[in-house]
């Protein structure tokens, strides 16, 4: 492996490797749209249980990683 990541991963729900337009979850503004990656899935406890959503990143907070 050379080190680099991968912005190609595979977004279960979706079947397909192409990104987005949507909102990036690790350090952009939350309103902007911009083409993002599916980087996984986030899941969060509370008092109503664990709530699980698919989470997407732009290329440069990926690479910012």
């Amino acid at each position: 492996m050379n080190g680099a990541i991968d912005l190609s991963l595979r977004d279960p729900d979706r079947g397909n490797d192409q990104p987005v337009n949507g909102r990036c979850w690790l350090g952009c503004d939350p309103e902007t749209l911009q083409p993002v990656v599916w980087i996984g899935p986030v899941s969060i406890a509370g008092p109503n249980g664990i709530a699980t959503a698919p989470a997407y990143a732009c290329p440069h907070c990926v690479r910012r990683l």
